[in-house]
């Protein structure tokens, strides 16, 4: 509404009506970037919880077999 007001008349808000433009484009395209950025950082953050839960998963397997196969020192067995 506010371009188009700027168009009526003789034209002494051409310049206005073409800022609004140009603000109104930049604000998109900021918010196009800070989106595609969110979901990168989101992505990596993802990425890495699950590589994380990974090596857990790896540790305790590896903890596991080697006490079947190594017992513990603080492990005594009664006789």
């Amino acid at each position: 509404m506010v371009f188009k007001s700027a168009l009526h008349g003789e034209g002494e808000h051409i310049i206005g009506a073409v800022w609004i433009i140009l603000a109104a484009g930049t604000l998109l395209l900021s918010l196009a970037v800070y989106i595609y950025l969110g979901s990168k950082a989101e992505t990596l953050l993802i990425e890495y919880r699950n590589q994380n839960k990974k090596n857990i998963l790896i540790n305790a397997i590896s903890r596991v077999c080697l006490g079947v196969f190594f017992k513990p020192s603080y492990v005594h067995s009664s006789p």
